[in-house]
């Protein structure tokens, strides 16, 4: 995977009061793909941007409904393709190989839509979907 192919992939991450969780997805992304937090109601705890030096987090001083933040989300994306995970997620160590595979396998799809892992609070794999 080359750094134009990596520029391609974007992660928005809408969230709302969960810095613990928002802390550990953003552990799991590789330091090099471009990510965006829109913080619903500016809850996110000082330690996680500092933390976090490579995220953009656009706040709103107010609680917004829930699609105003996902909205907010996806219009700071900058990149061709973008994830839109949930704040409680993670990135398994190589779902951006994976992903910048497929997105250079079928360049012309609109959507792809990958397997997941049900895991318990700490982190182990209890279900594994495909």
């Amino acid at each position: 995977m080359n750094d134009n192919e990596i520029k391609k992939v974007s992660v928005s991450i809408p969230t709302y009061k969960r810095s613990e969780k928002l802390d550990n997805i953003l552990s799991s992304i590789p330091d090099h793909v471009d990510v965006v937090v829109s913080d619903n109601g500016d809850f996110t705890k000082k330690w996680v941007k500092d933390k976090h030096v490579n995220v953009k987090f656009f706040s709103f001083e107010k609680v917004v409904d829930m699609f105003i933040n996902w909205n907010n989300a996806l219009n700071q994306v900058e990149s061709e393709y973008f994830l839109i995970p949930g704040d409680d997620d993670l990135y398994m160590k190589n779902s951006f190989s994976v992903i910048q595979k497929y997105i250079s396998q079928y360049p012309d799809r609109d959507i792809m839509i990958f397997g997941h892992n049900v895991i318990d609070n700490n982190n182990n794999k209890i279900l594994k979907k495909e």
